[in-house]
């Protein structure tokens, strides 16, 4: 079975299995560079082996970002290792359909280890960096008081700890429950104890 014949297969099937139209497309273009890097003569699924993937893996490292790209000018800069490893997972699960529907009888690719992508750390706001977006927002207004929430909200989701407790949440709670009784005052006095 050739790779364009096994690619209709697996749109097919993964159409019938509700695959979004994004992993669909994400998946048969990842087989598309793959044939297109194996060319014209390799194009059977049974006699592809784990070091053509290897080698494709190996091409996709020394590949400038954006080549042959239709609207992007090519780069210095080298593809990715997110990008190659994406573009392996493609491959990697358009063989593991063949194998499962029986379109092949061993599937060489599964061994194939993929790239590891480096983990990217996020750096976490300084006190500093925290105070002044908590500043800004006019809490005397009710859109600021409104937004100043929000902004306390999102930042205490990403803080849950002791220190961001002690140091920003005590506080501003404080401050919140200050506020909330001049308007609660002022709008519901008989609520006021």
């Amino acid at each position: 079975m050739t790779i364009q014949d096994a690619l209709v297969a697996y749109r097919t099937y993964a159409k019938a299995e509700g695959k979004s139209p994004k992993t669909i497309s994400w998946v048969t273009s990842s087989m598309g560079y793959f044939a297109e890097f194996l060319g014209p003569r390799q194009q059977d699924t049974a006699t592809i082996k784990g070091n053509d993937l290897r080698r494709f893996i190996i091409a996709l490292q020394e590949k400038p970002k954006f080549s042959n790209h239709p609207y992007n000018k090519s780069q210095a800069a080298k593809l990715s290792a997110q990008s190659i490893e994406t573009y392996c997972r493609g491959i990697k699960a358009f063989f593991a359909f063949l194998k499962r529907e029986k379109f092949i009888s061993t599937n060489a690719i599964a061994k194939v280890t993929t790239p590891k992508v480096p983990e990217v750390v996020i750096p976490t706001f300084s006190e500093k960096e925290v105070a002044k977006l908590l500043s800004q927002p006019n809490t005397k207004t009710n859109e600021g008081f409104r937004d100043y929430c929000a902004v306390y909200l999102s930042l205490s989701i990403l803080y849950d700890d002791r220190v961001w407790y002690y140091r920003f949440l005590r506080p501003i709670m404080t401050r919140i429950l200050k506020v909330n009784h001049k308007i609660i005052r002022a709008y519901a006095p008989h609520f006021v104890v």
